[in-house]
């Protein structure tokens, strides 16, 4: 066979389905299919259950899949890219080199699977995996959220990034030069998982703990004990490490050590802060460092991605869920916010009485009357600067917040606030309501509520749309005294 025969044969094997439909098919009642070097590029797959089919080298790019059974399927090495399975059932199947990326797995289950394949950036919702062997594969920046894993041997694969949200482990074994580099929701879960060293068993015990510590901080793996520390209910040690790794900065050698370090403790501080498990307290102290930091001899475009992350990170306290959150008067202690409050009102007087209508109504809730000050008042519309306790401010984010998300949307001077549900949490995409919290020296405030551990969100103001339509962007900026 020469060259141009060999060519025609491949085109004619490479046969397409692309943004085509199959549906209510039952490959058990067929003979043998294969779908080798298949084109399924935006194909829907519906009711079909695929039985000892062939999948070798097939393309499946934004493909859907819905209430499909792959039993004893030889996938080889297809690419699977931001593709969606929903209800589909993985049984016995066979992996050569299969390659996953940007796909969701939704009520999904894998059962006795040999997993040959690197999954990348994926997400797992509502899914089994049981009974599984990954050999020789990969995991990357894969997200996990309310899931069973069961008899599962994470510690034979390269995995990392990875994280875990309302998920049962049973039997699961995790390798140690990995398993810190993951973020778990509760940390009860995370010591049912089997910890293996070389193959060895290790025990969630202080002893064998303090060794893995001495050993990740010999080899400057700061991000590893940060979250270590937080798994095991450490967090007392945490400045101690972010302290060692921003000295660590310095080192021109070690920069991208560094820069790698520093990235994925705000991601940490960011998930466990949203998840109700990085202490308040810990956080700020955590926040104040980064930012009081100059990442010196790092160039301008690594400082600038640096400070973006930190800015993200400032503003993931808008999504605590304050109704779960307890708070420690610890917290608060020495500890101030500034309120930059622009409104679109052009008469000083109203704009004045507006605002503070708004946050008498919030004194009152709390039985704390006049506990905020004006400070600074500007031309244009009138903007107000208001410095207060932190914890008052905070119960401020929490009451217009709650406005906001039972209205939905607000339209005010001819602008929306639009708000996109994600799972779990809801993102604010505008330019009218942010969140910057910054190193300010100001003057100190008290403020004693009857019950500092009582939830923000039981607080009712009484608050209405109305109330607070007229405020177009709020600004605040948090300090140490």
């Amino acid at each position: 066979m020469n060259d141009l025969e060999k060519i025609s044969k491949f085109i004619t094997d490479k046969k397409i389905y692309k943004n085509s439909t199959i549906k209510n098919v039952d490959y058990r009642k067929k003979d043998y299919k294969s779908f080798e070097r298949c084109d399924f590029r935006g194909t829907i797959i519906d009711t079909v259950y695929f039985y000892n089919n062939s999948f070798d080298r097939a393309d499946f790019i934004s493909s859907f899949f819905k209430d499909v059974v792959f039993d004893g399927v030889n996938f080889g090495a297809p690419q699977f890219k931001n593709c969606i399975f929903d209800s589909v059932k993985f049984i016995g199947c066979k992996y050569n080199s299969a390659v996953f990326i940007d796909c969701l797995f939704k009520g999904c289950s894998f059962f006795d699977e040999h997993i040959f394949c690197n999954i990348i950036n994926s997400t797992f919702q509502e899914t089994k995996i049981e009974s599984c062997k990954f050999e020789r594969s990969s995991l990357d920046k894969n997200y996990f959220y309310n899931c069973l894993i069961k008899n599962v041997d994470f510690a034979t694969m390269h995995a990392e990034d990875l994280q875990f949200k309302s998920t049962q482990f049973v039997n699961v074994l995790m390798d140690i030069e990995y398993v810190f580099t993951y973020l778990f929701d509760n940390s009860n879960d995370f010591k049912n998982i089997v910890l293996l060293d070389r193959g060895e068993r290790i025990k969630h015990q202080i002893n064998s703990i303090n060794q893995i510590i001495e050993d990740l901080l010999n080899q400057e793996r700061f991000y590893e004990v940060f979250n270590l520390f937080i798994l095991y209910d450490m967090q007392e040690r945490l400045i101690y490490v972010l302290k060692k790794l921003l000295n660590s900065v310095k080192k021109q050698n070690n920069a991208l050590k560094s820069i790698y370090n520093i990235n994925q403790i705000i991601d940490a501080m960011n998930f466990y802060i949203i998840e109700n498990i990085l202490d308040l307290d810990v956080f700020f102290s955590l926040l104040n460092l980064l930012k009081l930091h100059n990442f010196t001899p790092l160039d301008d475009f690594k400082k600038i991605t640096i400070a973006e992350k930190i800015y993200i990170l400032e503003q993931s306290i808008l999504n605590i869920n304050f109704s779960t959150y307890r708070l420690k008067k610890s917290c608060f202690k020495q500890r101030n916010i500034n309120m930059i409050f622009s409104s679109v009102i052009e008469n000083e007087k109203m704009a004045e009485e507006y605002l503070n209508n708004i946050l008498d109504k919030i004194s009152r809730a709390i039985d704390n009357q006049d506990k905020y000050t004006i400070i600074k008042k500007e031309k244009g519309s009138w903007i107000f600067t208001v410095s207060t306790s932190l914890i008052f401010g905070l119960v401020v984010i929490q009451q217009i917040q709650k406005i906001i998300v039972n209205s939905q949307k607000i339209i005010s001077n001819h602008r929306t606030l639009n708000f996109v549900e994600k799972i779990q949490k809801m993102k604010i995409e505008s330019e009218m309501y942010n969140f910057c919290v910054s190193a300010e020296k100001n003057e100190k405030h008290e403020l004693d509520i009857k019950s500092i551990n009582t939830s923000l969100q039981e607080i009712n103001t009484s608050l209405n749309i109305d109330d607070v339509k007229k405020i177009i962007d709020i600004k605040f900026s948090l300090s140490d005294n």
